[in-house]
C-alpha cells in the first residue's frame, strides 16, 4: 500500500521540526551548563581569594597584634632585662606584621581605614627605627622604645588598627564557613 504523497511531506516536516526543536533544546541546555560552569569557577575564585585574604593578611596580622598586645602589657614597669627581652620579641612580631602589610596588601579591603594599614605601618616603621637605634647601632638611648616614641612625638599605635584586623578576620572566617556549609 502506497502512502499518499502529502503524508510523506507531513512526516518530513514533522521530522524537520523535531530536529530543530531538539537542536534548540540542546543549545539552551549547553548555554545553561556553561553559565553554571562560569558561576562555579567564579565562586571557586572568590573562595580562593577570600581564603588567601584570610591566611596571608588578616589572620596573621590579627594574631601578631594579639601577641604584641600581650607583650606590651608585660613591658610596662618591667626591669631592664625583661624589658629588653620583651622588646626583642615585639621586634619579631612587628617585623612579621610589616612583612604581611607590605607583601599582602592587595588583600586589604578597599574600604579599609587608613589606621588599619597606613598608620599602622608608619607606627611600626618608626618603632623599627628606634629598635635599630637602641640595639643594632650605637646605643642612642636606654629607655623603653615606647617611651622614646612618646618623647619624640612619633605616631602612637593607631587605636582602631587591631580591632579592624580582628573583626575582619572573624568576618572572613564566618563567610568562608557559611560558603563551605552551604548545600551545593
Amino acid at each position: 500500500m502506497e502512502l499518499p504523497r502529502d503524508l510523506a511531506v507531513v512526516v518530513a516536516i514533522i521530522a524537520a521540526v523535531s530536529a530543530i526543536v531538539a537542536a534548540l533544546v540542546s543549545a539552551a541546555a549547553q548555554r545553561h551548563v556553561r553559565r553554571l560552569e562560569q558561576r562555579f569557577e567564579g565562586a571557586k575564585r572568590t573562595v580562593a581569594f577570600r581564603t588567601d585574604q584570610l591566611t596571608k593578611l588578616y589572620l596573621p596580622v590579627s594574631m601578631h597584634l594579639r601577641a604584641t598586645r600581650a607583650l606590651s602589657t608585660s613591658h610596662y614597669g618591667a626591669d631592664d632585662a625583661i624589658s629588653h627581652e620583651v622588646e626583642h620579641a615585639l621586634h619579631e612580631h612587628n617585623r612579621a606584621i610589616v612583612d604581611c602589610l607590605q607583601n599582602s596588601s592587595m588583600y586589604l579591603e578597599p574600604d579599609a581605614p587608613d589606621e588599619a594599614a597606613v598608620d599602622l605601618l608608619a607606627h611600626l616603621l618608626q618603632w623599627e627605627t628606634l629598635y635599630n637605634l637602641k640595639y643594632q647601632k650605637r646605643p642612642a638611648f636606654q629607655h623603653p622604645i615606647w617611651e622614646e616614641i612618646r618623647r619624640l612625638s612619633y605616631s602612637q599605635f593607631p587605636d582602631g588598627a587591631a580591632a579592624y584586623f580582628h573583626d575582619r578576620s572573624k568576618q572572613i572566617r564566618r563567610d568562608l564557613h557559611a560558603v563551605l556549609k552551604a548545600p551545593t
